[in-house]
């Protein structure tokens, strides 16, 4: 699986120091390392494994620098596989309701 998504809870930290959730961000916002939103999607999180790294929910195929190395979340002994997650997903579908995941964001130039 190759998608790299993160919770809609993930605080992420703007240019200007304001901290917001993923699901809050607009359009055009700059991020602290100037990176621009230019887009969004939405993808059901019923098919990705979700890992809680270091209090930050992510798909297990995420990459992160680690002891300079990029490893994908799931095969880090420090990430812990979350059970409860698929569930909330399934419940969401049940009721037809969008399930809203945040995936990416797309560098400014």
């Amino acid at each position: 699986n190759n998608n790299f998504c993160f919770d809609g809870d993930t605080e992420i930290i703007l240019k200007d120091g304001t901290i917001k959730k993923i699901s809050e961000i607009s359009l055009n916002d700059i991020l602290i390392d100037n990176g621009v939103i230019t887009s969004f999607f939405i993808l059901s999180s019923s098919t990705i494994n979700m890992y809680n790294f270091d209090n930050i929910i992510v798909s297990g195929c995420h990459r992160i620098l680690f002891n300079n190395e990029w490893i994908p979340i799931i095969e880090l002994e420090e990430s812990e596989e979350i059970d409860f997650y698929k569930k909330l997903d399934e419940a969401e579908e049940e009721r037809n309701a969008p399930v809203e995941a945040f995936a990416g964001v797309p560098r400014g130039s």
